[in-house]
């Protein structure tokens, strides 16, 4: 069964990072996000350290990621704006 949500592209403007050592991978992203629906403009980031190994009992992926936004982002569960932690 299809899902009813759609993941669409965003042209804002951001950057993204990737590099790779051996078995690790580490990645960031950071976006301006022009509007939102109150009309606010916000940044996200992201950052992930990925660990790849290759054993005996087969390929692993494991991943730890990180990500959070500017205090213009509202809270979803009370739609109001959340307190700014720079």
């Amino acid at each position: 069964m299809n899902a009813n949500t759609y993941n669409l592209g965003s042209y804002d403007a951001g950057a993204a990072l990737e590099w790779g050592q051996g078995e690790w991978t580490f990645t960031g992203l950071g976006m301006n996000i022009g509007e939102n629906d109150d009309g606010d403009n916000y940044n996200f980031w992201g950052v992930e350290v990925g660990y790849h190994p290759q054993t005996t009992l087969g390929d692993g992926n494991y991943r730890f990621t990180l990500t959070g936004t500017s205090s213009a982002f509202p809270d979803p569960v009370s739609n109001k704006k959340p307190v700014a932690f720079y």
